[in-house]
């Protein structure tokens, strides 16, 4: 049986690329570059009493990587706007399991934060994420988040590139890689999602939002009463050349799932099984689905009323 939507806030190529998704997605990012050009330099002796908070507008950058044994406290906190923090290939790694917070955390009601080049790893509890800059107009690029409880996520108008979240769980709703409405998700890869108690997202982001040349595979849950989401665009966006593969639950499955007045194009999604149900492509009222494949799945294409596929 079809479940109804999910309620959380921020919901909402080819198959040739299955191949190397495991290969790439184990990659880090490696230190490449010095401090510079009037940066801030951020060390561990930064965050021998974390966080480490910003307060004043401009660039950061990494001098080493960042390790905090502390539980509860963020690594870096981000308490101001137009900031750019350069992780300059270092990973910063928390405490483990047990945590309540990230990385690097923003308050919501901050916007323009950019954050680029590096990793995020042991940010372990049911609620931390990674990275989570939960304001507005944010740009995340090349960051590796990996075994921490969620992936990355940040608010409205935000533009994630080349980012790889794998080997994330949770105990709550999971979550790869999350962004608000009006976001735009592009190059980005997820795999291993999971959650032994909720609903799981491989790639999400909210209404008008486009999903763009992303890959999500093996996403999983052992909840035996909620969803699997390879990958979901919020009402009136935009799922385009994206992969979703080997999605696993008790409950329902859906490789790819565009809300009302969404658009799924020239997408692959195949092989997911779940007790409920497994959809590779599921569209809700007045989305389309056009020049896209599903296969090896309990049902192919699904679609709500006024759906239409092409």
């Amino acid at each position: 049986m079809l479940k109804q939507r999910p309620t959380q806030d921020f919901r909402t190529g080819r198959a040739r690329k299955i191949g190397w998704i495991a290969a790439v997605a184990l990659l880090t990012v490696v230190p490449i570059a010095l401090a510079g050009g009037g940066r801030i330099e951020i060390s561990q002796k930064s965050v021998l009493s974390p966080p480490y908070s910003i307060t004043q507008s401009g660039s950061y950058i990494l001098t080493s990587p960042l390790v905090v044994t502390q539980s509860g406290v963020n690594a870096i906190w981000v308490q101001t706007s137009d900031v750019d923090i350069d992780l300059n290939g270092f990973t910063i790694t928390g405490p483990g399991l047990g945590t309540t917070v990230s990385a690097i955390f923003q308050n919501a009601g901050y916007s323009n934060l950019r954050v680029h080049g590096g990793n995020v790893t042991g940010w372990g509890g049911p609620n931390s994420y990674g990275l989570n800059a939960a304001g507005s107009r944010n740009v995340i690029e090349d960051i590796v988040a990996f075994q921490n409880g969620r992936g990355i996520f940040t608010g409205a108008s935000a533009f994630v590139e080349r980012c790889v979240a794998y080997s994330n769980t949770t105990s709550a709703i999971g979550y790869g890689i999350a962004a608000g409405a009006g976001s735009r998700i592009h190059g980005c890869i997820v795999q291993r999602t999971h959650s032994t108690g909720g609903e799981v997202y491989g790639i999400t982001a909210g209404d008008g939002s486009e999903i763009i040349s992303c890959v999500a595979v093996v996403q999983t849950s052992a909840s035996l009463t909620n969803d699997v989401y390879g990958i979901y665009v919020g009402r009136g966006g935009r799922i385009v050349r994206c992969v979703s593969r080997d999605i696993t639950s008790f409950g329902a499955a859906y490789g790819i799932c565009a809300d009302d007045e969404g658009a799924v194009l020239e997408c692959v999604s195949s092989s997911h099984t779940a007790s409920d149900g497994a959809i590779g492509i599921y569209c809700r009222n007045r989305a389309r689905v056009d020049s896209s494949v599903a296969y090896a799945n309990d049902y192919g294409v699904k679609l709500l009323d006024d759906a239409v596929a092409r």
